[in-house]
């Protein structure tokens, strides 16, 4: 949420350094960048420049910046998610995962991810309508967020079918925002 105006919207960026103190990052270097209040408590990714600590830019290796910031933050999100299923040792082999909100940005791309890494995924959504692009992107099963049955009363605490999909887990990821580190790099961005 914007707490000051004016400023510039956009919250992550991507774009090419045009200066750098830190020597982590030099002059051409493609980089990307979100969270850490950008676009909220700063100018953002629709600015012309942007200046950040260097421990808030990320180099884009191999992609372009069009395809970083076509990434962006869902893709960030769905990414680091998929890697905390990981750590935890949640293997395909554990059972079905499901996904809420499968039709967002994040769902949709988790969906796409869990997919490709092998696990079976089951997509919840309240729009029926998507179930076939849901299941082009990877899901064995596309499941409503509501009863099937339009009359029956919502149980929050009913039966679910979390005991059929195995263990269940639930995975957060968090952006460490620490600006400690006094290195910074201007990065000219560009829109996707």
């Amino acid at each position: 949420m914007v707490r000051d105006y004016p400023i510039v919207p956009g919250i992550d960026l991507a774009g090419e350094v045009v200066a750098s103190q830190s020597s982590e990052f030099t002059v051409g270097d493609l980089v990307l960048a979100h969270g850490y209040l950008i676009g909220t408590g700063h100018h953002g990714g629709y600015a012309e420049y942007a200046r950040l600590p260097a421990d808030q830019v990320v180099a884009l290796g191999s992609l372009t910046p069009r395809e970083g910031a076509a990434i962006g933050t869902a893709g960030f999100t769905a990414a680091m998610s998929l890697q905390t299923l990981s750590d935890r040792g949640i293997t395909p082999d554990a059972g079905p995962i499901v996904v809420t909100g499968a039709t967002g940005g994040v769902g949709s791309v988790s969906v796409d991810l869990l997919a490709a890494a092998g696990y079976e995924v089951i997509a919840s959504t309240g729009k029926a309508d998507q179930a076939d692009r849901l299941r082009e992107l990877g899901a064995a099963e596309v499941i409503g967020r509501l009863p099937a049955d339009p009359d029956a009363k919502p149980r929050p605490l009913g039966k679910t079918r979390g005991e059929r999909c195995g263990r269940n887990w639930a995975a957060r990821s968090s952006h460490a925002t620490s600006t400690t580190s006094a290195a910074t790099s201007t990065s000219r961005t560009s829109s996707a």
